[in-house]
């Protein structure tokens, strides 16, 4: 696939594309961080939307086992980063 295939792809799925190396491709207000599944004790990378609020909570399917997890999500959008407790729903 040619580069010019690739961004127009990316354009289609409403990626951004970043113009240098150095430039995230990551939305400034989403966090990448990761939580280990409850029932399979894997870790899951997953983005948290900082846009949601100081406090989140939401069930996310674990990318290994399929089952879902409750996640309860501290967000310090100054900082950049969240920390995310999961338990069983």
């Amino acid at each position: 696939m040619s580069n010019e295939n690739i961004r127009i792809f990316r354009e289609k799925l409403n990626l951004r594309v970043a113009r240098d190396p150095g430039e995230s491709y990551l939305d400034h207000m989403e966090i990448e961080t990761a939580f280990v599944c409850v029932f399979c004790f894997q870790v899951n990378v997953t983005l948290v939307d900082a846009s949601g609020g100081p406090d989140q909570e939401y069930t996310e399917d674990c990318q290994v086992c399929c089952r879902p997890n409750f996640l309860r999500v501290s967000v310090h959008p100054s900082l950049r980063e969240a920390h995310i407790e999961a338990t069983s729903p």
